[in-house]
């Protein structure tokens, strides 16, 4: 991941992971991996799966 990639979460989100136990890291791997381009599907809008 780029070290200068800001992650922001919005409080719905905060909730929910909380709830679902997803960490902090596990949300930089996803974003690194969006950057690296090792997602499934991109469904426009900025909205990738």
């Amino acid at each position: 991941m780029n070290p200068y990639t800001r992650i922001f979460k919005n409080k719905a989100y905060t909730r929910f992971a909380k709830k679902t136990d997803i960490k902090d890291c596990d949300l930089c791997k996803a974003v690194a991996n969006a950057e690296n381009d090792l997602i499934d599907a991109n469904l426009g809008g900025g909205v990738i799966k």
